[in-house]
């Protein structure tokens, strides 16, 4: 049976259908306009839905092993499209490759759409399923050659070609002189199996909320688990959150430092290598984008990174200073007395400071506890924790700061088995009564303490 219906097809690819559909069953086809291959959305007559992709004629010696690779990585759990049928490289035959279809929507078009809260945790999903992918064995029959020569055989080849030109910009001159001086940072770094091409064009946000992949890069590919964070896109001003989250997803909490050395070095890496004007008039946006992230390569923690850590005693003089800083600003009920020095040491004997930091400078805290100081009031949820204490230093404030530590006392809150968050806020804190509402909270009621008129606010997780 010919096909019924194309969607998107130019003439040749309409014709390539008509010859497939001789032995496939093909009722509908669609070109799916973001694949740089050919790939369709096809259905049966039956109504099944496929993917089919389209190889140019010519030998490809892992076309079997591709195959194979999708075998290998479903097999483990993970969602991913599975090969149907294929045809191998022949003369005069149409190479192609026929996939299960993963219903959903591509997650680079899913993620603008997103809440900051939805991104986070979105994020996170995806650096868990990265995680997995990680893990799978190696194929015992691959003999994988030490990531530190392969690696430093591209760097080499990048500094070289750099090395050849003339009148390259400052920062560029910069990132070159990085990938001279810190190639040590490659020394016995381990190979897992990897995705190859690890971005949003290939992952899929499934209709239950969970990630699918649907497309692998290649034949099994082995490398470095990190070098896989180098597709961070310059332009983060969509989806900030959602490239945390990820990261704090794969790591469970927070990476080692040893990660965000390697993240600027690949980074760099890259960077160069993708350069489309070398040697062009001016400094090119990337090499901007990069150097501003890494304040010029001398702090490997990027700039759009907010780390979560437990305050430690060293972290008191820099929490006071910020309690002081929020004395007298629109909406603070604190005074000199509340809350202080002693209060952030109680707190921090205790395990309940947190603190948002952004590279090395701390930009937030919060306390996160059962502190049963709430006790008396009516809640929803039956084993919630209390958040208390919370500030963002005053410069800092309305730049989304307050969302993202939100997003942190989430997961902080789940992680120690709570099922939901309780707060009280001041009527007179319109910014922040503002910013509890955007996050998910609801009021549930009102409440006199200390002289100051509360609303009650609550949030409980939903499984």
């Amino acid at each position: 049976m010919k096909p019924t219906k194309f969607n998107n097809l130019t003439p040749e690819d309409a014709n390539l259908i008509q010859k497939l559909s001789e032995k496939l069953d093909i009722a509908v086809a669609e070109r799916l306009s973001k694949a740089h291959e050919q790939k369709f959305y096809i259905e049966t007559t039956q109504g099944e839905k496929q993917m089919l992709r389209i190889w140019d004629a010519e030998p490809c010696a892992w076309f079997e092993s591709d195959t194979n690779m999708y075998e290998y990585v479903a097999a483990s759990g993970i969602n991913v499209s599975r090969p149907i049928s294929a045809e191998p490289f022949r003369e005069d035959v149409i190479p192609y490759q026929l996939f299960t279809w993963l219903e959903g929507e591509d997650l680079i078009d899913a993620l603008p759409n997103m809440t900051s809260t939805e991104q986070f945790s979105t994020g996170i999903k995806t650096g868990m399923l990265m995680r997995k992918l990680h893990s799978l064995p190696p194929d015992q029959d691959n003999e994988v050659e030490p990531w530190k020569v392969r690696f430093e055989r591209n760097v080499q080849r990048i500094i070289q070609s750099y090395s050849n030109k003339r009148g390259i910009s400052q920062g560029v001159d910069l990132l070159v002189r990085y990938l001279k001086e810190n190639q040590g940072w490659l020394d016995s770094r381990p190979q897992t199996f990897t995705h190859g091409d690890w971005n949003t064009e290939n992952l899929i946000l499934t209709p239950e909320g969970q990630i699918g992949i649907i497309d692998l890069s290649g034949d099994k590919d082995f490398g470095d688990p990190w070098w896989e964070f180098w597709l961070t896109p310059h332009d983060l001003n969509s989806s900030p959150h959602f490239y945390m989250g990820q990261i704090k997803g794969y790591f469970m909490g927070e990476p080692p430092q040893e990660f965000f050395r390697l993240l600027s070095y690949y980074m760099a890496y890259s960077t160069l290598e993708f350069l489309d004007d070398l040697v062009g008039k001016g400094e090119p946006e990337s090499v901007k984008c990069v150097l501003n992230w890494f304040d010029d390569m001398r702090n490997p923690v990027p700039s759009w990174y907010y780390s979560q850590v437990t305050a430690t005693h060293d972290d008191i003089p820099e929490i006071a200073g910020i309690y002081r800083s929020l004395i007298g600003t629109p909406g603070c009920t604190w005074d000199e007395d509340y809350p202080n020095k002693e209060t952030a040491e109680h707190d921090i004997s205790n395990g309940w400071l947190y603190a948002l930091k952004k590279q090395d400078k701390i930009v937030a805290v919060v306390s996160i506890g059962n502190f049963d100081e709430l006790g008396d009031l009516e809640w929803k949820s039956k084993n919630p924790c209390e958040l208390a204490r919370i500030g963002v230093r005053p410069e800092l404030q309305k730049n989304g700061i307050g969302t993202l530590l939100l997003l942190h006392c989430f997961e902080i809150a789940k992680n120690q088995g709570f099922d939901g968050i309780r707060i009280l806020v001041a009527k007179t804190n319109t910014s922040a009564l503002a910013l509890y509402e955007k996050n998910g909270f609801e009021q549930c009621g009102e409440v006199n303490r200390f002289d100051i008129d509360f609303y009650c606010y609550q949030i409980a997780f939903v499984e």
